[in-house]
């Protein structure tokens, strides 16, 4: 059996090290600009500092990345729970000011503290409150379209079978759409935040409509792209559920020639 040497990565580093310091040494030596009083001179001298070049790499590479220290348990604990706090000032606009703060810190877990106070809260001002809080936060969401039952069943029951889906199609072209997209209808918001009422929603690149948020409900309307069909103009709404859901509805035109019924649609929050 024949055994092959094969230089380790850091030993090929240093033989090209040599080379190109060979390389820039002869240039230097025949331009004049540096005199070796004997080649080996030269050579030791090269070595040397392609072991410090070596040396120097390898000790970078070895030190560990600073970060910045985090919270203590305790630390972490007290901050969490001065959410509650926060959200609890008598004067409405330190609540506003409070929970923007807790918004543009982007902490994920004090986020969805936060929602979770206000969206039990009986308080309709405080949920109306979170949901602008939680607009501005999540910029999209994706729903459930939910059809009739009776529409839904026909809907199980043509799974793989062509004719009967067709036929379901010819007769409810919303199903169609809606089953096109995988019965989901997903909303972009823009060009909003919390202290605001108004702003921009979107359900792909053809057209940007508007919603608005009146207490904790939202309503709004946008140009929608259904990939069997075509772009609809549907109009919604949707407002926090106690099962910590977003519950609301959705009805679309396909400019006059057909209109959606009102369907339910509804996402998590979380």
């Amino acid at each position: 059996m024949t055994l092959v040497y094969r230089p380790s990565a850091e030993v090929r580093y240093v033989r090209q090290l040599h080379r190109f310091a060979l390389a820039v040494a002869s240039d230097l030596y025949h331009n004049k600009q540096v005199t070796f009083v004997d080649p080996r001179q030269m050579r030791r001298t090269l070595s040397t500092n392609a072991l410090l070049i070596l040396c120097t790499f390898s000790i970078s590479a070895q030190t560990p990345v600073k970060r910045p220290p985090t919270a203590s348990p305790q630390a972490r604990q007290e901050e969490l729970a001065k959410v509650q706090e926060l959200l609890s000032d008598p004067d409405p606009n330190a609540r506003l000011a409070n929970m923007e703060a807790i918004v543009n810190s982007e902490d994920t877990t004090r986020i969805q503290l936060a929602l979770r106070i206000v969206f039990h809260s009986d308080d309709q001002n405080m949920r109306a409150l979170g949901v602008r809080a939680y607009v501005a936060s999540l910029k999209e969401l994706t729903f459930d379209a939910q059809l009739p039952p009776q529409i839904q069943r026909q809907y199980d029951e043509a799974q793989g079978e062509a004719d009967k889906m067709k036929e379901l199609f010819a007769k409810y072209a919303y199903v169609e759409a809606l089953a096109g997209s995988g019965l989901r209808v997903r909303l972009v918001f823009s060009k909003y935040d919390m202290t605001k009422g108004t702003g921009a929603v979107a359900s792909n690149a053809r057209g940007v409509g508007s919603f608005t948020i009146s207490g904790d409900r939202v309503i709004g309307n946008a140009v929608v792209s259904f990939p069997s069909i075509n772009s609809f103009n549907c109009s919604f709404d949707f407002r926090p559920a106690a099962d910590m859901s977003l519950k609301g509805t959705l009805t679309c035109e396909n400019y006059g020639r057909f209109i959606f019924p009102r369907i339910p649609i509804s996402a998590p929050i979380f």
